[in-house]
């Protein structure tokens, strides 16, 4: 009963629920974040300023208490046993890599199926998962049995696919809300502090391959001499997915999680993981999901100043935005570092009736940057709802938006050696953003802040 509580408790906070969304009023005046973003009125780096906007972040509630509490992470590692399995279709684990690390190999393994429920159905019975943020999806979480152990990954990527391998994808009515895959024995690093508070978790376990409809890749090694790192999973490690489809078909779909990878045996000599912070990361609670008010369609976001608590490395930056999203920037110090720019469209992101573009690709800040205990960051993010429409739920309504930033942190090993020098890492005087190609980075996931929900969320519904 008290684990049902806390994961109950903790999936209401932290996957931002219809009933406890972000909002946010309009703010008059010119106001702007920059010379050249007009369009982001009142947007300071206090949260939002002149809106009255409430909700997202570190804080808040028996959530928090149970995120930040030694136990919750021993716990969810002992509940996943129990989850159900979710099946192994295919593997090949000895590929050649194109890695210079010695040793390095490709892999791919594809997971399912995942029995996806038809638009029509949904109409008539919602998504009742209390993991669900799409009343049409359809969500899952299981345990996954057949993932390697003690190896390190050097990057990674999962897709979407069909049963013959071809992308399912909006282009035949499968939308990807969020799949990921989480490592429930590990940790991320607590690496900011909101003002006035100590350094807390985002989440109590760690997301180590994940994608949404906007793609993701994951690099967890930099293009530097002499940094050995990578994202080590253990032998004890518990794996687990966590998934939300949408159909918006009138036929039930089988579809595959198909995961990429490059990796090395054994623990590297600079473990690495993944972080994510949000433009709503030190509010009130701590929800990630934005309801605009009604009319309200060109705006701007900024978190408050989060300090570093740890020297390190910040690289492989990516953004995740929602459909309506324009951009993610990250700032370290007020000199921004990264803007990490919404794709629309293309082959698989347009819809077969050409009616709906969707965010199909964000670009990556792939150069280390390095930062030190007491530095600032925040997290920005701009929206444009007149230029790509928030997307329209299967059942109706409108989905939430986002804005995260995501990204790989290198810091200090457990026997306490420091990362190795960065003499090739850039200044922090300019964004550098590139567009993501599987594995040229980019960290995270939405669900990299939204774990947990009760046994029955644990099989499709």
């Amino acid at each position: 009963m008290l684990i049902l509580l806390l994961l109950a408790s903790f999936t209401a906070q932290s996957l931002a629920l219809p009933s406890t969304l972000t909002h946010y009023t309009k703010r008059d005046g010119p106001g702007g974040h920059s010379k050249d973003e007009p369009g982001m009125a009142g947007m300071d780096h206090s949260g939002m300023s002149g809106g009255g906007m409430s909700g997202g972040g570190m804080a808040g509630g028996l959530a928090d208490i149970l995120l930040q509490s030694p136990y919750t992470q021993k716990l969810l590692n002992m509940v996943v046993g129990v989850f159900p399995v979710m099946k192994t279709a295919k593997s090949d684990l000895n590929m050649p890599s194109t890695f210079k690390r010695q040793g390095a190999k490709k892999a791919n393994i594809r997971f399912g199926p995942f029995d996806i429920v038809d638009a029509k159905t949904r109409a008539k019975t919602k998504n009742p998962s209390l993991l669900a943020m799409d009343p049409g999806g359809t969500s899952f979480m299981n345990k996954i049995t057949d993932f390697p152990k003690d190896i390190s990954l050097l990057d990674a990527v999962v897709k979407l696919v069909y049963e013959d391998g071809s992308p399912a994808a909006v282009a035949n009515g499968i939308y990807n809300h969020h799949v990921a895959f989480l490592n429930t024995a590990k940790l991320p690093p607590a690496m900011a502090a909101c003002p006035g508070q100590a350094a807390k978790l985002g989440v109590p376990v760690s997301v180590f391959v994940a994608t949404g409809e906007d793609g993701n890749s994951y690099n967890y090694t930099p293009d530097l001499p002499g940094f050995n790192s990578g994202y080590y999973i253990g032998p004890n490690d518990g794996i687990a997915v966590l998934a939300e489809i949408v159909n918006y078909t009138n036929e039930t779909k089988k579809v595959y999680a198909s995961v990429d990878y490059n990796y090395v045996s054994g623990k590297p000599k600079y473990d690495v993981s993944s972080v994510t912070l949000s433009v709503t990361q030190c509010n009130s609670n701590a929800n990630v999901g934005i309801k605009p008010e009604k009319g309200q369609m060109v705006f701007g976001m900024a978190s408050k100043n989060m300090t570093v608590q740890m020297d390190g490395y910040i690289f492989a930056v990516r953004g995740h935005l929602h459909d309506g999203g324009d951009y993610v920037g990250l700032e370290v110090n007020g000199k921004p570092v990264c803007k990490s720019k919404a794709i629309y469209g293309g082959k698989e992101g347009t819809s077969a009736a050409g009616d709906w573009q969707t965010v199909s690709d964000m670009s990556t800040c792939k150069d280390p940057v390095p930062v030190k205990k007491g530095d600032l960051l925040v997290v920005n993010a701009k929206y444009d709802l007149k230029s790509h429409p928030a997307r329209s739920h299967s059942g109706g309504g409108e989905a939430e938006e986002m804005g995260l930033a995501m990204f790989t942190f290198a810091t200090t090993t457990d026997s306490g050696k420091s990362a190795p020098a960065t003499p090739s890492a850039p200044a922090l005087s300019a964004p550098n953003s590139s567009a993501s190609s599987a594995g040229d980075g980019g960290l995270g996931s939405l669900l990299s802040s939204a774990i947990g929900g009760i046994f029955g969320a644990s099989r499709p519904v």
